[in-house]
């Protein structure tokens, strides 16, 4: 078990190649350098620089596909859940499916009330 959030993150970032490979993919508007001492300074409690939510959330989901799953483990019990499991691959598509299957029911009730009210706008007389 970790001591620290950043003690999770920094085995996670160890799983990805360590803070140059991360930082040149999280960061790649810097110098491979710069990026990879960002990442360093985001995993130091000492550092004012800390990783954005959605760096996290980018960390992690790298971190699944590398095989990695001890940080999320880790944020899931000091928050009280149970250690989650990762989705399996016909269990994500099968989520991707149902999402994709709702989006496109709502674009066809989009299409539906902007051809109603287009139709409704070209019948009235001109004022």
């Amino acid at each position: 078990m970790y001591e620290n959030i950043e003690d999770a993150l920094r085995d996670a970032v160890r799983a990805l190649g360590g803070t140059k490979a991360v930082g040149g993919k999280l960061f790649p508007s810097l110098p491979i350098e710069q990026a990879a001492s960002r990442v360093a300074d985001c995993l130091n409690v000492d550092r004012r620089q800390h990783f954005a939510p959605s760096e996290v959330c980018w960390l992690l989901r790298q971190a699944r596909i590398a095989g990695h799953h001890e940080t999320m483990v880790y944020i899931a019990t000091v928050a009280g859940y149970e250690p989650p499991r990762p989705a399996s691959d016909p269990e994500e598509l099968a989520a991707l499916q149902q999402a994709f299957i709702r989006a496109t029911s709502d674009l066809k009730a989009i299409g539906h009330r902007i051809e109603t009210i287009s139709a409704r706008a070209a019948i009235r007389p001109a004022a």
